[in-house]
């Protein structure tokens, strides 16, 4: 116990696994906020011979020998033919109501997980969600989902002439599938996003459409630049126009990062915008430093 309690990472290291015997081990993962979790797991193989692994929950809840008794009593249903992660997942969808075992409830779930994680983003899946699945397809259970459902519901979108609005739908149901399935394992997910019974990911094999996600090449002109510069400063004084003004000097900031911005002191002493950037995977924020003068800082 005092071993479990005090294991630390080397530098560098965002991972390691410690075996206790018999597929019993305990999982040290980096969360990147320089804490680290500890979490048991077993490792077997399924009825197919596939390999498998489940989750007990932290160290910090349960001890040692807690953890070598729940293994032990894991490989007694292992030897009996059974597999503990089905036997989980069933129980987990017996628990649930039926509106939480459909693909709405899925991509609900994954929103308020975006949501509750501090992801800005959660906006942007909630609204494509919203506008490009259907409310047939959102009544079906999650696990009777199929890759052609979704291809269906994507080239609709492309057909509408928004490519690049379907590459990010395809981004996030792959995200929200893979959320779901990665919850058994992960105690840092949401427990809202358990027991809807997935095995595989049905986004995986659809094509990234990569295409669409080329970078546009057209700048303003001088001229254009002008125009937006004079709409902007003939707008009436107030938190919109400052926050556009203000992109427009900071070379084209993001308005929501800007809103949530700070002021605070450079390593000289002079004036900068912080900006914490949490956008993709990051469960750490990338700190910007933005030095303010001039019209900017007025």
């Amino acid at each position: 116990d005092r071993k479990v309690a005090t294991l630390t990472l080397d530098e560098g290291v965002k991972e390691k696994l410690l075996n206790d015997g018999d597929g019993l081990f305990l999982r040290v993962r980096d969360t990147g906020e320089s804490k680290l979790s500890r979490t048991w797991l077993l490792v077997y193989s399924g009825p197919s011979s596939k390999r498998r692994k489940i989750t007990l929950g932290s160290a910090d809840d349960h001890s040692l020998k807690e953890a070598r008794a729940w293994a032990s009593d894991q490989r007694k249903q292992i030897d009996l033919g059974e597999d503990p992660l089905q036997q989980r997942r069933k129980a987990g969808l017996d628990a649930l109501d039926r509106e939480k075992q459909t693909f709405g409830g899925l991509l609900n779930a994954y929103v308020d997980h975006l949501k509750k994680t501090g992801k800005t983003s959660y906006r942007d899946a909630e609204c494509v969600f919203r506008l490009h699945i259907s409310d047939r397809l959102k009544q079906s259970a999650a696990a009777d989902v199929t890759k052609d459902d979704l291809v269906k519901a994507i080239r609709k979108v492309i057909e509408a002439g928004k490519g690049r609005t379907a590459t990010i739908l395809r981004s996030y149901l792959h995200a929200a599938f893979q959320s779901t399935i990665n919850a058994e394992d992960n105690p840092r997910l949401s427990s809202d996003l358990l027991g809807f019974g997935l095995e595989i990911n049905p986004v995986a094999k659809i094509d990234a459409m990569t295409k669409f996600n080329n970078t546009g090449e057209r700048a303003l002109k001088r001229s254009e630049l002008q125009e937006y510069f004079k709409r902007l400063q003939a707008l009436d004084s107030g938190i919109t126009k400052d926050i556009l003004l203000l992109s427009l000097y900071l070379g084209g900031q993001r308005i929501t990062q800007l809103l949530k911005a700070e002021i605070g002191s450079g390593a000289g002493g002079e004036t900068v915008l912080i900006i914490r950037d949490k956008k993709g995977r990051r469960s750490k924020p990338r700190i910007h430093l933005l030095p303010l003068m001039g019209e900017a800082l007025k």
